[in-house]
């Protein structure tokens, strides 16, 4: 079944947005490429397809431009920043690889 993709962001982190409901971010693990476009494109629609059945789903990569050594803290911050100016209410968090353990610094930290 095709479902409804669109491109948006989440402050500096590019992200695709799908289905409707309750939204759920998920952090994609670290790709070769950043961003939701390009050749990854269907990878990460594919990634993002087991939760759009009732939830409003905002598929994160990694924003272009990253710095090395960058840590899970800081990385943490940022996405907690994004999440704080593109939502009025907490949203369901979860990742994947990388993004998973993002995710659990946001947890953490919280």
């Amino acid at each position: 079944m095709p479902m409804d993709v669109h491109e948006s962001s989440l402050g500096t982190f590019p992200c695709l947005v799908a289905g409707s409901g309750p939204p759920l971010v998920v952090l994609a693990g670290l790709a070769p490429e950043a961003g939701v476009s390009g050749s990854l494109r269907r990878m990460h629609e594919s990634a993002m397809r087991p939760w759009v059945p009732g939830r409003k789903v905002f598929y994160v990569n990694r924003r272009p431009g990253l710095p090395r050594g960058m840590t899970m803290a800081a990385l943490a911050a940022e996405h907690a920043r994004a999440l704080g100016e593109s939502f009025d209410d907490p949203v369901d968090l979860m990742g994947t690889s990388t993004g998973g353990s993002i995710a659990r610094q946001r947890a953490a930290e919280r």
